[in-house]
């Protein structure tokens, strides 16, 4: 069993082992070196200062308390932005669980607690960006994200309420 709560700035570090899982999902391609391959120009700037206004995220935990996987989002702007980006009044998602914890219905709910943030918020749109090979795009499907874009290697999707 698992647990979610609401994710804190005491969370980074997580978020970055995260961010780092979400990155390297493949299984038959070999993972660079964590530091080295969170300082990769599209991520490193990723999880900069966050806690900021309109960061919101969910950590899952096992029974012991373990963090196992996470979602969170952020805000954008033209500027500075993710491969998700819509504009910047769409926070774009991010996810990741911890790989032997996949399967097990871990994803599934951090999004839908996510989701039900973002309605706490007030807020009717969520994107992402998703390779289209990743496992997740039938979750994201599954939870009501729809394709916004279809780019040649990879979906922009948009959860609208």
């Amino acid at each position: 069993m698992f647990k979610t709560r609401i994710a804190t700035i005491n969370d980074l570090s997580f978020l970055k082992k995260m961010l780092f899982e979400a990155s390297y999902w493949r299984q038959n391609i070999s993972k660079p070196d964590f530091e080295q391959g969170l300082q990769r120009a599209d991520l490193k700037y990723l999880l900069e200062d966050w806690g900021q206004k309109g960061d919101n995220g969910i950590i899952a935990e096992d029974d012991h308390n373990n963090p196992i996987g996470a979602a969170w989002y952020r805000f954008w702007t033209e500027e500075k932005h993710s491969y998700g980006y819509i504009n910047e009044s769409i926070p774009e998602l991010t996810l990741a669980v911890s790989e032997k914890w996949r399967g097990k219905g871990v994803g599934r709910e951090l999004i839908k607690r996510l989701i039900a943030e973002a309605k706490n918020q007030n807020l009717t749109k969520v994107s992402l960006s998703v390779e289209k090979e990743n496992f997740a795009v039938n979750l994201y499907q599954q939870v009501g994200f729809k394709v916004y874009i279809d780019n040649p290697g990879d979906y922009t999707m948009l959860w609208e309420a």
